[in-house]
């Protein structure tokens, strides 16, 4: 494995660490402040600002992608490939100046729906109970998210410009600066809860636009260059399309879980929920496992391919997919065993309803885990439609499947588990790696336009 690859993928998992850590930093220090009012109340905030993120999470793969479009025009017609130096071919560079376009239509659409939802929930019950204590801690997740938005472009430019390392120290940057700020701001300073984790959250998010912005431009952005004059049609109608696709893709999320707790609530009870939840808060955990590995290939994999390393690009593929799969066989009986002492500690109860489903749960965890490099791959070769659309149906079938299991043969949880393994097993385990190896094998052909 070449060091560089290797460098990048410490990294990635240092972003995921981060991230944990930061979450569990933040949350304890407002737990010890604010009690369970303040943990929850940061909960409800991030899970509803948090969908602001959805409108631009699509951005980030489409200017990757669309990028190595312009390197593979550039390679048709006789051209230098850019992509090792600091100055780009103006093809690129309209990639990205239509890239920035984007985040600022993104983040422009985001600040009006966070206008109107901060307008609408100051007259909540949440906030008026919290003496608008809320409305400040949305204001202010709400704001930091939105500029965490506007630097997407930038961040997809140095990930296209082998910087993927650098990218990634600058997003531990921002989890390090929220999570000792809410520290320093909490112990030292003495503000008052909402303030110590709003304010680190906004600084960090600022420093990380700006310094994205910055080590952009010097890898060949033209963002300081009248980025503006680059701006086309056709190139943004491109991004908006895949980036919506994959926008399409990650909202099918809401067929899983969210959807399971509605059939659990209607078919079962409020204790089945509850026994429910704290699996599903393991298998999201254990899945950061194989997100970073997958982000560092997807760059990587479209510039392969736009180079006509097909060969590469079949590399990544097996020994990502083979590396997830075997991390995640090892973090799931570890994640089994441990998980009644993971509850005691966190819950105060060893949960044995919820550990009883758990090892069928981690087994959709290991095989949907294992795709994501699969993902990765399909995104980076220009594959989104057909992704989407197994997304999309495989959402679908788990729906029907898990209610049907519950309704109609009264499995009950575990009916609810069944209905998601046979979803994800028919999309992840079968579909998948057909689908992907028949792409590989025919990207000797020449290439069809994405979009």
């Amino acid at each position: 494995m070449p060091s560089s690859l290797r460098r990048d993928i410490v990294s990635a998992y240092l972003v995921t660490a981060s991230r944990i850590l930061a979450w569990i930093t933040v949350t304890a220090s407002i737990s010890r402040a604010a009690g369970a009012f303040g943990f929850g109340l940061l909960a409800l905030v991030n899970s509803t600002v948090g969908i602001l993120e959805y409108a631009a999470i699509g951005l980030s793969p489409a200017i990757i992608r669309v990028t190595a479009e312009a390197l593979e025009k550039m390679r048709d017609e006789g051209h230098e490939s850019p992509a090792d130096s600091q100055r780009a071919h103006p093809l690129v560079t309209a990639v990205y100046a239509n890239g920035f376009a984007m985040a600022l239509l993104t983040a422009l659409l985001g600040g009006v729906f966070l206008a109107i939802f901060v307008a609408w929930f100051k007259t909540t019950p949440s906030n008026r109970d919290s003496g608008d204590v809320a409305f400040e801690l949305v204001l202010m997740v709400g704001a930091a998210t939105l500029i965490r938005m506007l630097g997407d472009a930038a961040g997809a430019v140095l990930q296209t410009r082998h910087q993927i390392f650098l990218d990634n120290l600058l997003l531990t940057m921002h989890e390090v600066i929220w999570s000792a700020g809410t520290v320093i701001c909490l112990e030292l300073l003495h503000w008052h809860w909402q303030r110590a984790t709003g304010v680190p959250l906004l600084v960090g998010s600022i420093l990380l636009l700006i310094l994205r912005l910055i080590f952009s431009h010097r890898y060949g952005s033209g963002l300081f260059d009248r980025w503006w004059k680059f701006v086309q049609w056709d190139t943004l109608r491109r991004l908006l399309i895949f980036g919506g696709l994959v926008v399409a893709a990650q909202m099918a999320d809401y067929l899983y879980a969210p959807t399971d707790y509605i059939i659990i609530g209607k078919l079962l009870n409020i204790q089945t929920l509850g026994n429910y939840a704290p699996a599903v808060l393991i298998d999201t955990g254990a899945l950061t496992v194989s997100s970073a590995l997958a982000t560092v290939l997807l760059p990587r994999t479209a510039l392969a391919h736009a180079a006509g390393e097909g060969k590469l690009v079949r590399e990544y593929y097996l020994r990502g997919t083979i590396a997830t799969f075997l991390l995640l066989l090892i973090a799931a009986p570890i994640l089994w065993l441990a998980a009644p002492r993971i509850f005691q500690i966190w819950l105060g109860n060893p949960m044995p309803v919820t550990c009883a489903i758990l090892p069928l749960m981690l087994i959709h965890t290991v095989v949907g885990g294992s795709s994501a490099v699969g993902r990765a791959i399909l995104l980076a070769v220009g594959k989104v439609r057909p992704f989407t659309m197994a997304v999309l149906i495989s959402g679908v079938a788990n729906v029907v499947l898990s209610y049907s299991f519950v309704k109609f043969l009264h499995l009950g949880l575990r009916g609810i588990v069944l209905g998601t393994i046979v979803a994800v097993v028919g999309r992840c385990a079968i579909w998948m790696p057909w689908y992907v190896l028949k792409v590989l094998n025919e990207s000797q052909e020449p290439n069809e336009p994405v979009l």
